[in-house]
């Protein structure tokens, strides 16, 4: 049970969406936080503003971004992916995947929190979502070390990710980390969320 606590505990505490390999290079570590960051500038760039600290949004909209930015992440990413499985799209698509994956098991665990969803499901929801986290940082990681200085991410695919940040930051995140259970649960439908992120992940399993 302690240990269990301890992997949640870490898992809220992650900064970024990826979990780094103790093996990457530090200037690789570097280069794909700056990507992420990019990739939330073109969001903001490409859909306008989306500072969730602005003002916070009625519930029905922030669950409305979030359901809308997941659905047309998928579509875009596959359309990408077909037209040009480029490694800077790639390590784009797992990148976000990744962040798709950690999301879900903070939603998950704050609807087990507030009784919203059974906490043995929530538990063995947890497990999967681990496992989908690091195979997908992994394919983020190594998809990186194969983009070459002139290579470019496709527009769509950068603004499409960005909204899945934006949409991610006004309803699991509060100030520098993820929110509480509670806060979350305020925001969204807790279960209604929790389907969406599992299919939006189940989703990507053909673009593995």
């Amino acid at each position: 049970m302690i240990s269990e606590q301890l992997r949640r505990d870490s898992l809220r505490k992650m900064a970024s969406s990826i979990r780094y390999d103790p093996g990457e290079p530090d200037a690789a570590r570097a280069m794909i936080s700056r990507l992420d960051v990019f990739e939330q500038i073109a969001g903001r760039y490409l859909f306008g503003s989306n500072s969730p600290q602005a003002s916070e949004p009625a519930a029905q909209s922030v669950a409305d971004r979030l359901a809308s930015a997941l659905a047309v992440w998928d579509i875009q990413a596959h359309r990408s992916l077909a037209a040009n499985p480029s490694p800077p799209n790639l390590a784009c698509v797992a990148r976000v995947q990744a962040l798709i994956a950690t999301t879900s098991g903070v939603v998950a665990e704050a609807a087990a929190q507030t009784s919203m969803i059974d906490s043995a499901a929530s538990e063995r929801f947890a497990t999967i979502i681990d496992t989908s986290h690091l195979a997908w940082t992994r394919a983020a990681n190594r998809w990186f070390e194969l983009i070459s200085p002139p290579a470019r991410t496709d527009p769509p695919l950068l603004g499409a990710a960005g909204e899945v940040h934006a949409a991610i930051a006004a309803t699991a995140h509060h100030q520098t980390g993820w929110a509480t259970g509670d806060l979350i649960a305020s925001r969204l439908d807790l279960p209604t969320a929790v389907s969406q992120l599992q299919l939006a992940a189940a989703a990507a399993v053909d673009l593995a």
